[in-house]
C-alpha cells in the first residue's frame, strides 16, 4: 500500500509517505502523519491496527492470570495504560480515548457466547440490528463507549444470532473473506476518485459507483492473488512441503 500511494502520487494528494513514519507505522507506534492531518500510520485506516496490538500485548499479560479474573486484569492494564500513563506522558496521548474499552465488550460477548446465551434466532435479532443502527445514527460520537461503542456490541451479538440462518451464502462468505483487502484499498480507492470527480467534473454519485466497483473488484483480487497466496506459500514453507 505505501508503494501504491507512491506512484500513485499525483492522485492521492492526501497521503504522503516518509520513510521514517513508514517504519513508525509498521512497528504500531502512533505519530504524526507528514500528510498533516493527525496521528495516522503511513495508511491511514491503520490507525485501528494500533489500538488492536496494544490490546493483544495487554490481553498476553492477562492470560498469565487465572482464567476467572482475566477480564478484571485486562481493563485494569487498559486503564493504567490509557488512562494513567497518558497522564503521566509514558504513552501517547493517542491511546487516551475511551474507545479502547470496547475491547472489554469483545471478550464479554466471547464469554457470553461460550456459555451459550447467544443463540441462535431470527426476529429478535433484527429488531436489534435496527436498533442500534438507529442509535448510532442518530447519537453524536461522544461519549463513544456507550453511543457507538454499545450499540456495536449489539450489531456482533445480533450478527452471531443471524448466523445459522446466512452460514451456507456463498456471497456473504466472499465478502466476508475479502473485508480485509476492502479495509485496506478503499480509502485509496475513494480518495483517488475523489481526486478525480472533482479535476473533470464527473458527477461524484456516479464516481462513488466506479469506486465501489473498483474496491469489490480490487478486493477480491487482492484477496485471492494476495492473501490466499502468501498464505499459501508461508503455510507450506512452515510445514516444509517440498518443491516450496
Amino acid at each position: 500500500m505505501a508503494l501504491l500511494v507512491v506512484f500513485a502520487r499525483p492522485l492521492l494528494p492526501d497521503q504522503t509517505v516518509d520513510w521514517n513514519h513508514l517504519l513508525l507505522s509498521l512497528l504500531f507506534i502512533p505519530i504524526e502523519n507528514p500528510g498533516g492531518y493527525g496521528i495516522y500510520p503511513t495508511l491511514n485506516v491503520g490507525w485501528t491496527l494500533n489500538y488492536e496490538m496494544l490490546f493483544y500485548v495487554l490481553f498476553a499479560w492477562a492470560l498469565l492470570f487465572r482464567l476467572q479474573v482475566r477480564l478484571l486484569v485486562v481493563a485494569a492494564l487498559l486503564f493504567a495504560v490509557c488512562q494513567a500513563w497518558t497522564g503521566f506522558g509514558w504513552v501517547s496521548e493517542f491511546y487516551r480515548s475511551d474507545i479502547v474499552y470496547e475491547f472489554l465488550l469483545g471478550i464479554g460477548i466471547g464469554m457470553l457466547y461460550r456459555r451459550g446465551w447467544i443463540g441462535p434466532a431470527l426476529w429478535l435479532p433484527l429488531l436489534g440490528i435496527g436498533a442500534a443502527l438507529l442509535a448510532i445514527y442518530h447519537l453524536p460520537p461522544e461519549p463513544r463507549l456507550l453511543n457507538w461503542g454499545v450499540p456495536s456490541a449489539v450489531l456482533v451479538m445480533a450478527s452471531i444470532a443471524l448466523e445459522r440462518h446466512v452460514e451456507r451464502n456463498r456471497l456473504l462468505k466472499l465478502l466476508g473473506d475479502c473485508s480485509y483487502s476492502v479495509y485496506l484499498m478503499h480509502v485509496l480507492v475513494l480518495s483517488a476518485g475523489g481526486y478525480l470527480a472533482r479535476r473533470y467534473g464527473i458527477n461524484p454519485y456516479l464516481m462513488f459507483v466506479v469506486c465501489a466497483l473498483a474496491i469489490v473488484i480490487g478486493s477480491w483480487l487482492s484477496y485471492e492473488w494476495v492473501e490466499k497466496r502468501s498464505y499459501q506459500w508461508l503455510k507450506a514453507r512452515i510445514d516444509g512441503e517440498p518443491g516450496v
